[in-house]
């Protein structure tokens, strides 16, 4: 599924009229605006994902047994220093590998780490001129609003110029 498959299935839950002009945009300015601010919030080369896994979240039995590595074991039915020829386990190595899953603690702790060291993706050019402080206080103004109320709010702080919101 693309970002824009994504981004129509979600808007057109929300109620976002999903027509578009022959050069793709869309045809009314609040499903416009809203696809800009999902691209941003979320390019191409980038999926949302939680901060945390959790086993409450459905990613424990998702991801159990998905992962393994492979250990070297001494053989139990071979003499170590003089393996046996015709030894089924190890094939007369005196060694063999065994497969191991992954514990969930250690897919837990890989995940968190890799959150931890990704990189944000690039500001889009349209609002690179923004500080974080007022981009944290639109997410803060965001939630429940709706696009009308949105567009609104941001009318207000460029009109005014101001880089933060009371």
């Amino acid at each position: 599924m693309t970002q824009r498959d994504r981004f129509e299935a979600w808007a057109a839950v929300n109620g976002f009229n999903l027509t578009r002009h022959d050069h793709g945009g869309y045809y009314f300015s609040e499903t416009a605006s809203a696809w800009r601010g999902w691209q941003a919030a979320c390019p191409d080369s980038y999926r949302l994902a939680p901060i945390k896994i959790t086993a409450e979240s459905g990613h424990k039995y998702a991801l159990m047994g998905e992962f393994s590595e492979a250990i070297t074991l001494t053989c139990p039915d071979c003499d170590s220093e003089k393996p046996g020829e015709y030894c089924e386990i190890c094939n007369g190595t005196g060694k063999y590998e065994q497969s191991v899953d992954i514990k969930w603690d250690t897919i837990k702790r890989i995940y968190d780490r890799i959150v931890s060291v990704s990189a944000p993706p690039e500001t889009p050019d349209e609002i690179k001129g923004w500080h974080g402080p007022t981009l944290i206080r639109m997410r803060e103004l965001c939630e429940g609003v709706s696009i009308n109320q949105l567009k609104s709010i941001l009318d207000g702080m460029i009109v005014s110029g101001r880089e933060d919101n009371q």
